[in-house]
């Protein structure tokens, strides 16, 4: 008998030890999660912000189709390819060099960030603190994806985003976005692709065209040296 009781005894002890750790587990909490914001001023100064003490890549791609009466077909294309490196000694080394092909009185495979008078970086440049041609709030669009290796918000820029001194530049906005690194706020890549009469690299504006504007900063961090886009590459 006393064997049994004191079997029963150490069997109730350990209920209690037990509901004990369920209790515990119960009241684990976590953070919530994070919500970016509904939308973007495309327009804000911030946004043409690099972000600070940081080295980056910074490519440029942005060409113009158009189809003509006669049935030939028009293209202007740039390309550039450069960004920014911060050294171990706190050296700064900017590049942006640009190669034109098919445009009119522009020079070839240039370094913006060498020759210009008033370059501050690539940011400032191509994008600038009013936003260049865009206006206005872009609604998001996804959440949480990755662009350019960088965790990112994406925004959505349609026609009404294009500064009305513009419009007569754009007939259409189809699949153009900013992304918005989550870490920072600052731009990652900003896409405007879509159809009107920006006629920069065309001799012929009697046609609308098909644009693509790409502007894409990655290597954050990581860049170790410029490169120059290929046409620029000496043989």
């Amino acid at each position: 008998m006393t064997t049994t009781l004191a079997a029963v005894t150490t069997t109730t002890e350990a209920v209690p030890e037990a509901t004990t750790t369920t209790a515990a587990a119960q009241t684990t909490s976590t953070e919530p999660a994070f919500e970016p914001p509904s939308s973007v001023t495309l327009d804000d100064g911030t946004l043409a912000m690099e972000p600070p003490d940081t080295s980056y890549r910074a490519t440029l791609h942005f060409m113009m189709t158009a189809e003509l009466a006669d049935g030939t077909t028009q293209e202007g294309l740039t390309v550039a390819d450069g960004g920014k490196i911060i050294d171990d000694d706190g050296t700064v080394s900017q590049s942006f060099i640009v190669a034109p092909e098919g445009l009119v009185d522009l020079p070839e495979c240039i370094d913006l960030a060498a020759l210009s008078p008033t370059w501050i970086n690539v940011y400032d440049t191509f994008y600038g603190e009013d936003g260049g041609d865009l206006t206005g709030d872009a609604s998001l669009s996804e959440v949480g994806i990755t662009s350019n290796g960088v965790l990112v918000d994406r925004y959505e820029i349609t026609l009404d985003n294009i500064d009305p001194e513009e419009s007569n530049e754009y007939e259409t906005i189809t699949d153009s976005y900013v992304d918005i690194a989550r870490d920072g706020g600052y731009l990652v890549r900003l896409v405007l692709s879509g159809t009107g009469y920006n006629n920069t690299f065309l001799v012929d504006q009697s046609e609308p065209r098909d644009i693509v504007f790409e502007l894409d900063f990655s290597e954050f961090n990581t860049i170790t040296e410029f490169t120059t886009p290929e046409s620029c590459q000496s043989g």
